[in-house]
């Protein structure tokens, strides 16, 4: 993704936020610019449009002076802003703030490996003054581990704002000479813990320039413990090739190990798609690519919902909106589900979030009636993404039909578990007994449709449901050990519905 690209997203983030808030005044970018006063460089109306419009690098406290006049969530905006940049390899260096200031990071550090409190807004904090000190130490050593622990913790079952504000300060982490090694310990100590949440330390990996996280990522590609954990390693591997992070070895294992797996006509297609972007950037050397934005723009589906999606918010305002369209897009259809996630985050970061889900289910409900299901994964999973809840009783039905053909269920029993809270209780017996008797039959989905059943009914917390699950000897043995681990789990498994990889 280049500069020019990120910085229009920004912008255009900022400028949502802006026009479509609650404080009418503030919509018109002379007003703004008036009560600008108290956030540094006051700017006039002028530079407010070259911010928004992308022309102008948007510098962090920038962003934060947005939330604070806009009445947003602190560290809202500012935490899509770390995360696009980190993906695109834009990502600015430690704040001001983070310098000389021994004090503040004792007391950050003591809270971090502690108990007290540590909101997303501390990590971010904690995570700039150790970026600032390349070669800060802690004495015992082990205090990165608790620190790393903790942040890894509280990652995983976190939720939008919080969960990129935790991915971000962790990524820094893994990059820093010291803390580096406790972070992989700890990611990597997830990932073999017989655990669901096995994408999100994998993929995170993926920060870290050192040798033990490139030779586990390719140990997990060459022979993954199952599908999840081979989306985060293909994930990881993506990246790490662009970075250059691997060995000539490990460069070469990884692309045997991926032409295997484009040589199985059983693979998933969604996993096919990963494996073909490693082989691509294997080919590549790691050279940047092109963005491919203007392919989203294109199809049809994602510019009659940003259409109507403009309609519903500002029915006097444009008709069009060419950044919705192209986030929209990405969103649905990029093969990559970290690209994927971040462009649905940005839409679900404004005001136009509602009305662009609204119209998601309007294409959702009209693909069913007509039976069209190719769509229908990529729809729900955006919804979700989303955190909206409106799809709720749609996936309900499909879950509960027997008849419903096997791409729906799958789609649906895996956005289920990830679906905010809806106004009715979900029937996890009854879909239980409808997918455990439509497992029987021979098809290698069954199984993966009972693992999200399974994973939805750990993180509602039904534990008889589970406890079902656990003493049938009949169910595979992802779904059994799912159940086992669910019941057992460290971790609060009712928060592990959040916005990270489906």
């Amino acid at each position: 993704m280049s500069v020019r690209t990120v910085r229009r997203r920004i912008g255009w983030l900022l400028k949502v936020n802006r026009k479509l808030g609650a404080d009418e005044e503030l919509r018109i970018a002379k007003n703004f610019a008036r009560a600008w006063p108290g956030g540094g460089h006051t700017p006039d109306a002028p530079t407010v449009s070259r911010w928004e419009s992308g022309k102008t690098a948007i510098s962090t406290a920038t962003v934060n002076r947005y939330e604070g006049l806009l009445g947003l969530e602190l560290g809202c905006l500012t935490a899509l802003k770390h995360a696009i940049e980190r993906a695109a390899g834009t990502a600015s260096g430690p704040g001001a703030t983070a310098v000389d200031d021994d004090k503040r990071l004792h007391e950050l550090l003591e809270r971090s490996a502690g108990k007290d409190e540590m909101g997303g807004p501390s990590w971010i904090e904690l995570s700039d003054h150790v970026r600032a000190a390349p070669d800060l130490r802690l004495h015992p050593p082990r205090l990165w581990d608790a620190v790393s622990d903790r942040l890894l913790g509280e990652l995983v079952v976190a939720e939008h704002c919080g969960w990129l504000q935790r991915q971000e300060a962790l990524s820094r982490l893994l990059e820093h000479r010291w803390a580096g090694a406790s972070a992989i310990g700890a990611c990597i100590d997830l990932a073999e813990d017989s655990t669901p949440v096995v994408i999100e330390p994998l993929s995170l990996l993926d920060s870290s320039p050192d040798l033990v996280a490139g030779r586990y990522i390719r140990q997990a590609v060459e022979s993954p413990a199952s599908d999840r954990a081979l989306v985060g390693a293909l994930l990881a591997a993506s990246r790490k090739i662009r970075r250059r992070h691997f060995t000539h070895e490990d460069s070469s294992r990884i692309g045997r190990a991926v032409t295997s797996l484009l040589n199985d006509s059983t693979l998933d297609e969604g996993l096919r798609r990963l494996a073909s972007e490693v082989e691509s950037e294997l080919r590549a050397g790691g050279a940047t690519r092109a963005d491919a934005a203007s392919v989203w723009a294109t199809s049809s589906r994602p510019r009659r919902i940003s259409t109507r999606a403009c309609a519903r918010v500002s029915p006097a305002g444009p008709s069009t909106d060419e950044m919705l369209t192209e986030l929209v897009g990405q969103a649905l259809y990029d093969p990559n589900p970290d690209d994927r996630m971040l462009a649905a985050m940005f839409i679900a970061g404004t005001p136009v979030r509602a009305a662009v889900a609204s119209c998601l289910l309007v294409e959702i409900e009209e693909d069913l009636r007509r039976r069209r299901h190719c769509d229908l994964g990529v729809l729900l999973r955006t919804m979700t993404l989303l955190r909206s809840g409106n799809h709720r009783p749609v996936l309900h039905r499909i879950l509960t039909d027997p008849h419903a053909e096997e791409s729906a269920r799958l789609a649906a029993a895996w956005a289920l578990p990830h679906c905010a809270e809806g106004p009715a209780v979900t029937p996890w017996s009854k879909i239980l007994e409808v997918q455990t008797r439509l497992a029987r039959r021979p098809s290698m989905i069954g199984a993966s449709v009972l693992h999200g059943v399974v994973y939805g009914a750990g993180t509602d917390g039904d534990e008889a449901t589970l406890r079902r699950v656990r003493a049938d000897s009949d169910l595979p043995t992802i779904v059994r050990s799912t159940a086992r681990w669910l019941l057992t789990a460290r971790l609060p498994v009712r928060s592990l519905r959040h916005s990270g990889h489906l």
